[in-house]
């Protein structure tokens, strides 16, 4: 198993987290907690295509990505491809955004100085639509019954054989 960059600098930044943040030590206990719970429901699919609960969960989490003033929150694992609007940098108005990575990342900020914009991991939200899709569809029907594969039927009595 590979280890995601996010995953391994987080778990570094903790154990080497002398003097920090108690709320940045809880930060970074979450998106570790986020990264585990990701790759164990991921495992319980493999093991069990019928569980599929915990994995929509964890494909929803990385869908919103959100960045205000007040808060912003992150999350990819594996490869996100985000779509958003955001506000331009001293102006009034709107521009696109897009972004592409390959591998994991988290973001999570408190009260900073950070432009609005929110975006959507279009990779995170079309894998959950195709689950969900894959969950929906019935299984292959049976044939209908032909005439030569349907035998006359005739009542059994007991202690007669024929």
């Amino acid at each position: 198993m590979e280890d995601s960059p996010a995953l391994s600098f987080a778990s570094q930044t903790l154990f080497t987290s002398h003097g920090q943040k108690p709320l940045n030590l809880l930060v970074m206990v979450g998106f570790i907690a986020l990264f585990a719970y990701v790759t164990v429901s991921g495992l319980m699919f493999v093991n069990d295509p019928q569980r599929t609960r915990h994995l929509i969960v964890a494909l929803a989490i990385p869908i919103p990505w959100i960045s205000s003033p007040f808060l912003v929150y992150r999350f990819a694992t594996g490869f996100h491809a985000v779509l958003g609007i955001a506000s331009p940098e001293g102006m009034f108005g709107i521009k696109l955004e897009a972004s592409a990575l390959l591998g994991s990342s988290f973001l999570f900020a408190l009260g900073q100085d950070n432009p609005w914009s929110m975006g959507i991991n279009v990779f995170a939200l079309v894998m959950l639509i195709l689950l969900h899709r894959s969950i929906q569809m019935p299984g292959p029907a049976a044939p209908p019954p032909t005439a030569a594969s349907v035998e006359p039927h005739s009542p059994e009595v007991p202690g007669l054989n024929l």
